[in-house]
């Protein structure tokens, strides 16, 4: 017993010398390495001291789209989208509101080259663009889906259904998730169609009214208001099929990682 006694203090004291040994008590010399790493992103601005800097607002929208985004014949701008970046620029207190025309083909090039602020123009929601397109999504603001508004004038019989227009000359935006939804809905029902690209909705509505295309799909909410703004000595009869070919959460759009300017849109 007294040589695990006589064991255990040797243990204590051998203890005691080793802590004495690596301890800094003393030493003038401060050897603390700093590991702190400085929060990524601290040296860029946020957009939203940028706008409030700038004392205005730089919205990417559209101006041929009634209800949504449209440029009045007074210069003036309304639609829904619009409404949006009204309501940012006063959630801010900025008083002054730049639009831009963005198209389907360079809203996102806008928004990366920073000649927009944000993105308010019917873009729908998508995995691939939040992932791949240096673009960060706020909420969803409107629910759509993609439709089909057809010539009626260009058939016989008058189709009353997509699933009657194979052979179609369909227009449609490139850049827009409509292009792959309507390959996906011709190619699902074994029908056949002619793609009549475009770069903004002004092309393709030159183009539906001439005759270079017999249909033209989009967001439904740009059928229908299409559809009532057409030429119609050009297009005297037109329709809209019944058919949904897809849901489209149409939602704005900042640049990735600008996460205050993020949470104000």
């Amino acid at each position: 017993m007294k040589q695990i006694y006589a064991l255990i203090v040797m243990l204590m004291m051998a203890s005691v010398a080793f802590t004495g040994c690596v301890s800094d008590d003393g030493d003038d010399t401060d050897d603390t390495v700093d590991d702190t790493v400085d929060p990524v992103g601290t040296e860029s601005t946020s957009t939203l001291d940028t706008v409030i800097a700038r004392g205005s607002l730089k919205c990417g929208v559209k101006d041929s789209q009634y209800g949504m985004g449209y440029l009045e014949a007074d210069g003036t701008y309304t639609g829904l989208d619009i409404e949006y970046c009204k309501a940012v620029a006063a959630a801010i207190g900025v008083d002054t509101i730049e639009y831009v025309l963005a198209t389907g083909s360079n809203r996102f090039e806008l928004l990366a080259s920073e000649e927009i602020d944000v993105l308010i123009r019917t873009t729908t929601w998508t995995t691939s663009r939040d992932a791949d397109l240096n673009a960060d999504f706020a909420g969803i603001n409107f629910y759509d889906g993609q439709g089909i508004l057809v010539n009626t004038d260009a058939y016989s019989p008058v189709p009353t259904s997509a699933l009657e227009l194979d052979g179609a000359k369909i227009c449609v935006g490139i850049g827009t998730t409509t292009e792959g939804n309507i390959a996906d809905y011709f190619a699902v029902n074994g029908m056949e169609y002619t793609a009549v690209n475009s770069d903004d909705a002004a092309t393709a509505k030159a183009q539906f009214e001439d005759g270079s295309c017999d249909a033209w799909t989009g967001d439904m909410s740009a059928m229908v208001a299409q559809k009532f703004g057409l030429d119609t000595t050009a297009v005297p009869n037109s329709a809209i099929m019944p058919e949904l070919l897809s849901k489209e959460p149409l939602a704005a759009a900042t640049r990735d990682n600008d996460d205050d300017w993020n949470d104000v849109v």
